[in-house]
């Protein structure tokens, strides 16, 4: 089995309960709704399909809430502004004429002399070359260094520029209470700069007594010098090539998907890996040699995901795309420096000692014994995410009553969720590990399965017990 887990955009391309079930047939576990585009009555079918479908396959299936965020773009624009390399153009609030982009006035005061311009995802740069202020206002003149053609709302990136704007707009804070009222399982939060950006979701989700995990998303240069503290803040992290790959120079962009990568490991907190994966195949039935690469990459830094974007949302390929990223994961994964990706609980930056403890314990048993399968009893999924991280080569199958944690647990590496009735008594619990290992067939009868739990049951982060038991 593929321990990386598949993160799908839905969209035009996949929107249909037929595609989205083709799917999850190859290899899809979570689906991400792109809250930049379409509308509640969309997202409200694409939702109660997605919940029919978990029924159909008999398995925990995640949905992911992407917010919009406060994406810089251009003003509205009359036609199309077609610039040319060397040529000089105006930045202001308001189009005067064809050689004028129109932007806001919170994004003009903050330019300097110097600085870079980047529209259109970096394909457009422009070099601020003067300030000018008037009775009309303050007005930016930039030479063209890379030409293209404006329209209206292209994005737009300042790398190295701070920008004063709230992480959660107005917009975000409409769709997280749609998203939070129909049950989605986590929330991303888009140009995340510092663990305090979180503070406003964190706030909501906590007036909706929701237990939703929340996503910050890594796409700017603060957010990098932030990480730590942007760790420490959410439930998962998101390391978002996209944007980030225009804040900072591209060469280090692989420097530090390894970097927010390890991190998220040694704090056992789930990470995905996205953007322009298996881009080529947007329009291709089959990849670059350089995008199977790229995955391959990203799964051995020890992502817990990777993420199809246009891919699927838009692409003519959605369930081959699926597939083939499904078969690189299994392919690099016989690779997979299992039990080893952070060899000792040294490197591991959790503050619950004794789960830290029991993670570790596991990780050194299936060492000295040959065991067949790991069985952790959760109230809350940290158990499992705590044996993910020490990324065993045996499968984690995760037992709760509770489905929301299930479909939490969807995100975490090598995990396989598992909904069972709650325990009483240990007995009963090693009956029942027992009796799924077999019906899993992951395990046959005289061999060894380890046991994890929390005693007295019923108690969130109480993991205390490792049982190793013959089958």
């Amino acid at each position: 089995m593929q321990r990386t887990k598949i993160v799908a955009t839905i969209g035009p391309a996949s929107d249909k309960k037929e595609i989205m079930r083709s799917l999850l047939k190859s290899g899809c576990d979570v689906f991400r709704l792109n809250f930049s585009h379409g509308n509640y009555k969309e997202f409200s079918r694409i939702i109660k399909d997605i919940r029919s479908l978990e029924k159909e396959f008999a398995k925990p299936i995640a949905i992911l809430q992407d917010l919009q965020g406060p994406k810089i773009r251009v003003g509205e624009i009359e036609g199309t502004i077609f610039l040319k390399k060397d040529q000089l153009v105006k930045i202001a609030e308001t189009q005067e004429d064809a050689a004028t982009i129109p932007m806001a006035k919170s994004l003009i005061k903050n330019l300097r002399e110097g600085n870079e311009v980047l529209i259109t995802d970096g394909t457009i740069r422009l070099k601020v070359m003067k300030i000018k202020k008037d009775s009309a206002g303050t007005s930016v003149i930039c030479r063209v260094l890379a030409p293209g053609a404006v329209t209206s709302h292209k994005g737009v990136n300042l790398p190295g520029v701070k920008i004063e704007a709230r992480a959660l707009t107005e917009k975000d804070k409409k769709d997280l209470r749609f998203g939070l009222g129909n049950g989605v399982d986590f929330v991303a939060l888009s140009f995340v700069k510092k663990a305090g950006d979180l503070l406003a979701v964190r706030a909501i989700m906590e007036k909706r007594k929701t237990k939703t995990k929340l996503i910050a998303k890594i796409e700017t240069l603060e957010a990098v010098e932030n990480l730590d503290e942007i760790i420490d803040a959410s439930d998962a992290v998101m390391v978002a090539r996209g944007d980030l790959g225009i804040e900072i120079s591209l060469e280090k962009i692989s420097g530090v998907q390894k970097e927010i990568i390890k991190k998220c490991n040694a704090k056992a907190k789930p990470v995905i890996t996205a953007t322009q994966m298996l881009g080529s195949m947007v329009k291709n039935s089959v990849p670059t040699r350089a995008e199977v690469s790229d995955v391959a990459n990203a799964v051995l830094d020890g992502t817990d995901a990777v993420m199809l974007s246009e891919e699927t949302a838009i692409g003519d390929y959605p369930a081959e795309t699926v597939r083939m990223m499904n078969k690189i994961i299994g392919e690099i994964e016989k690779s997979f420096p299992f039990g080893r990706l952070l060899p000792n609980k040294e490197e591991f930056a959790i503050a619950d000692r004794v789960a830290l403890s029991i993670g570790d314990g596991i990780n050194q048993i299936v060492k000295d014994l040959d065991v067949k399968a790991l069985i952790a009893f959760t109230e809350s999924g940290g158990t499992g995410r705590i044996i993910s991280a020490f990324r065993p080569a045996q499968p984690i199958l995760t037992v709760s009553p509770y489905v929301e944690v299930l479909r939490q647990l969807s995100l975490s590496w090598g995990v396989v969720p598992i909904k069972a009735i709650a325990l009483k008594t240990v007995d009963q619990m090693i009956h029942q590990a027992k009796d799924i290992a077999l019906k899993s067939k992951i395990a046959k009868k005289g061999e060894k399965i380890i046991i994890s739990a929390g005693i007295p049951f019923g108690r969130s982060g109480s993991t205390n017990l490792i049982l190793v038991q013959a089958v």
